[in-house]
């Protein structure tokens, strides 16, 4: 299942989901929430985790800053600088699980045009905690 959020997404308390979960604001994740697959935080990007509690995302996490805001959707020149904050205790964790990423990522339709050029990689970045 996908969910696609055009905006802003607070998850708090005993929340559970799967699938791909795309957000083009800010994304807050505070409690004992669980996310089993794709968490792209596209947009805004920008990402809060924590507030106590046991919280997990088991899968893939994804924060790309390609616009100012998610109101008016002005692309910037160049990648901007992600954000992403992890607060309070607790036992709150991101575990990557390709076997997720793979599950998710063959459920979405998609077939790259040919080309004798391959994608380039703009950024990346591993944020430890």
């Amino acid at each position: 299942k996908v969910i696609y959020v055009d905006g802003d997404l607070n998850i708090g308390g005993n929340e559970t989901g799967y699938g791909i979960l795309v957000v083009t604001g800010k994304l807050t994740m505070q409690g004992n929430f669980t996310w089993k697959g794709l968490v792209f935080v596209v947009g805004e990007g920008w990402a809060e985790l924590g507030g106590g509690g046991g919280g997990q995302i088991v899968g893939s996490v994804f924060i790309s800053k390609i616009w100012d805001n998610y109101t008016d959707h002005t692309l910037l020149p160049t990648l901007g600088s992600p954000h992403i904050q992890w607060n309070g205790g607790g036992t709150n964790y991101i575990q990557y699980d390709h076997c997720w990423a793979d599950d998710m990522m063959n459920n979405v339709p998609f077939t790259p045009p040919p080309s004798t050029k391959p994608l380039k990689t703009l950024s990346f970045r591993i944020l430890p905690y």
